[in-house]
């Protein structure tokens, strides 16, 4: 019995000692269910760093989405999402996704998981963007954004096969580069005339904010950009995903748009009804695997 009980409080120590060197990963986010099974070894899942990496020292993800899940059951999707080269024509898409913040927070960049059938450029160029109180047929205001280079983290892990093509899901983190251009979000403070909430009790980021973000490997543009069809669409993930991170997602709220298929702020589950060309199925799309990185909840 000693014996083991020094077992068991060894395998504590070592497991609080590897938390304390995971950046922005506390005893908070792992259950106690977790712990047990790190000790024991069974039902091991990736840590949260793996899914929503923190690319620099002090930044966190403040919002995440969760994982893609390609098992039949999550209903999985992918939704056109960057800009692309498709033989003469060059092929754009742009997903919007809605994010909560419990207070404030600082934006000093955006993340995005997305499916390919072929490896993507390392560094393409890229976009991100943030608006709010947008609506069908209505882009709502723009509040921070800018044009910056992704960087290319490599496969995520997770494919989807959609009839005999494999899909391969990749994470691209887009860094803010100039400070001056970090985007500040802060919750209004609530007086009498601010006790209405916004539709759904989405909570305010300023009311009904959107995140987007996607890189441009059209060739024209991007130099390591092969002049080969390999279009990019953003993983969709459940209404409750594993690894999220933040407040909890706003399901069957999200946007897409685009000039080469004439779509203008659409609710993203009537464009992934219709399936493809724009969307790789026809389910899913409650929302997307993305996430915000900087500071703040």
């Amino acid at each position: 019995m000693k014996r083991a009980w020094r077992f068991l409080m060894l395998g504590l120590t070592l497991t609080t000692a590897a938390l304390a060197q995971v950046p922005d990963q506390s005893t908070q986010d792992v259950p106690l269910t977790g712990l047990v099974d790190a000790l024991l070894g069974v039902n091991v899942r990736p840590s949260l760093t793996a899914n929503c990496p923190p690319p620099v020292v002090g930044l966190h993800c403040v919002y995440y989405a969760g994982d893609f899940n390609p098992k039949p059951a999550k209903e999985p999707n992918g939704l056109l999402n960057g800009i692309f080269i498709d033989g003469s024509n060059i092929v754009d898409g742009q997903v919007w996704v809605p994010f909560p913040i419990k207070k404030k927070i600082v934006v000093h960049g955006v993340l995005i998981n997305e499916l390919f059938t072929s490896p993507p450029p390392a560094n393409p160029p890229a976009h991100w963007e943030i608006r709010q109180g947008i609506t069908t047929g209505n882009g709502g205001t723009v509040l921070c954004g800018g044009d910056e280079t992704a960087t290319l983290n490599g496969p995520t892990g997770r494919t989807f096969l959609v009839g005999v093509t494999t899909y391969v899901e990749y994470n691209y983190v887009i860094l803010i580069a100039d400070p001056n251009n970090y985007c500040t979000l802060t919750i209004p403070p609530v007086g009498p005339e601010d006790q209405i909430l916004p539709p759904g009790g989405h909570g305010q980021c300023p009311p009904n904010c959107y995140v987007s973000g996607g890189t441009n490997t059209s060739g024209a543009a991007a130099a390591d950009a092969p002049l080969t069809t390999n279009i990019g669409y953003l993983s969709d993930a459940p209404i409750t995903a594993q690894h999220h991170r933040g407040l909890p997602n706003i399901p069957d709220n999200s946007f897409f748009k685009s000039t080469f298929y004439g779509v203008n702020f659409v609710p993203a589950t009537t464009v992934c009804a219709a399936g493809p060309p724009e969307a790789l199925s026809t389910v899913g799309c409650h929302t997307f695997s993305i996430g915000i990185i900087g500071t703040g909840r």
